[in-house]
């Protein structure tokens, strides 16, 4: 993953980003989906600490690496709409638990959508800082977005399969590094800077994800690589580690 910007960080064997933008750096993880406990809480299964425990991952992070600028990329809350009093309650106290050590800001996911309504963050459809503009990837980054070198998403929960020595199947979180379409990106956009994407692992440690080798573009959740903007099948795919692992279209091919 070296090479892809000198701003940022991929944190070794985590979901999570540092950026830096002059003198201030932010952490950056998606797809935290609290509450995503509540349908094996119901099963009678005892997950009631997952949310504490991920909030603690979180500030653990921070500490480590003397970070107070959190940005949640998108799909904070599980529920799509409101949530009920359960997760209302998680929500509550992971909030809380955060804002004793960050400034945190919001980019809102298509789970998030009355989030602003019960929670003192700042929320925004997509933020931009100095060369990079991040937002949660359901929809169109806007033409501002489109104007800055980098791209970081959420939104897809990228994972992978792979073989373990004994030649089982497992599957495990990664990174996705794309590259721009220079053709295709003409259709949508006029002015382009663009030239990278990142797409990130989902945080929470209750969701895997779709395997990037059992994905077709076609079927993408990201409009940038249902419409080609960036090219999904020679997407670069790394796990967590920063182990390369070939491109998309490389793994599909080894591991049908």
């Amino acid at each position: 993953m070296l090479g892809v910007s000198r701003h940022l960080k991929f944190i070794y064997d985590k979901p999570a980003l540092i950026l830096a933008v002059g003198r201030t750096e932010y952490l950056i993880i998606g797809d935290l989906h609290v509450g995503a406990e509540r349908k094996l809480v119901d099963k009678g299964i005892r997950l009631y600490t997952a949310t504490q425990k991920m909030a603690r991952s979180i500030v653990e992070l921070g500490d480590e690496f003397s970070i107070d600028n959190l940005i949640l990329l998108g799909d904070v809350k599980e529920p799509v709409l409101y949530p009920d009093v359960f997760e209302k309650k998680l929500l509550d106290a992971f909030f809380k638990e955060l804002d004793k050590y960050f400034k945190v800001n919001v980019v809102i996911g298509n789970h998030d959508a009355h989030l602003n309504e019960f929670v003192d963050e700042s929320c925004a459809s997509e933020l931009l800082l100095g060369s990079v503009a991040l937002l949660h990837g359901n929809k169109w980054p806007s033409e501002e977005a489109m104007k800055k070198e980098l791209i970081i998403t959420a939104h897809n929960h990228v994972a992978v399969t792979l073989l373990d020595k004994n030649r089982a199947f497992y599957k495990e979180k990664a990174w996705l590094i794309a590259s721009i379409n220079e053709k295709k990106v003409k259709e949508f956009y006029k002015q382009i800077r663009a030239k990278r994407l990142i797409v990130m692992p989902a945080y929470n440690d209750l969701i895997l994800g779709m395997p990037v080798n059992k994905l077709s573009g076609k079927e993408n959740i990201n409009p940038l690589f249902r419409n080609k903007v960036f090219d999904y099948e020679k997407a670069e795919i790394f796990t967590i580690r920063g182990e390369p692992l070939g491109t998309v279209e490389h793994l599909k091919a080894k591991f049908v």
